[in-house]
């Protein structure tokens, strides 16, 4: 278990490494997942900014549209790499996310590391969910209730579960699933920290539902 600052850190950089080297043929590196180039990328190569609140598929994708803005000013031959890297830090900071989530909820420092494993493992994406920013949503629709239940009071504590909370909302119609464990945790507890983090939530999925109010799924559809 990481009780050392190296030690976190070097199994930060495994998760965000390792994923990278599951894709079998030409290398995660050296390839674009279909929607991370000719939806994130293209978009906001032709929009800029003005496309972070462009709904796709039917609803809001906020992180992967936020993480696609730098890609139109990368050098030649860097736009594989950027997607494929930062995809994966993303998930593995999720992961680190969910190993200090846990604290207080489960005692076992390797059952908390085992947890937090799941979330660059992938079990049920699996390659889907290598190297790519599209479905950094499902890993932030994940983690979702462990920023909701988390115990943390402190101000980056609190900080940190309403970015994370804020960013899943705004990833995914589905996380209104969530939505009522937001507003138990936050009756139930009574702290200004829980009601912060709720807030974020729900602000989250107004924007979200803002969006999908405006938005069709244009995808074409196989028979």
């Amino acid at each position: 278990p990481p009780r050392s600052p190296l030690t976190g850190a070097a199994l930060l950089v495994a998760a965000a490494g390792l994923p990278l080297l599951r894709q079998t043929g030409a290398h995660s590196w050296n390839t674009i997942w279909g929607e991370d180039g000719w939806v994130y990328f293209q978009q906001a190569h032709d929009h800029g900014l003005g496309v972070v609140l462009r709904g796709y598929a039917g609803y809001l994708q906020l992180p992967p549209r936020l993480l696609a803005i730098p890609t139109p000013y990368l050098p030649q031959g860097a736009l594989t790499v950027y997607l494929s890297v930062t995809a994966s830090a993303v998930c593995a900071g999720l992961a680190w996310f969910v190993y200090w989530a846990t604290q207080g909820w489960i005692e076992s420092r390797p059952v908390r590391l085992a947890l937090a494993a799941l979330v660059v493992l992938a079990p049920v994406l699996g390659y889907e969910n290598t190297g790519n920013l599209t479905n950094t949503i499902w890993t932030f629709f994940a983690v979702a209730p462990w920023a909701l239940v988390a115990r943390s009071r402190s101000r980056p504590g609190t900080a940190l579960r309403a970015s994370v909370a804020f960013a899943a909302a705004t990833a995914t119609a589905l996380s209104a699933i969530f939505w009522p464990l937001a507003l138990l945790v936050a009756a139930l507890r009574r702290r200004r920290s829980d009601r912060l983090v709720g807030a974020a939530y729900t602000a989250g999925l107004a924007l979200q539902f803002a969006v999908v109010t405006h938005t069709r799924d244009t995808r074409p559809h196989v028979i």
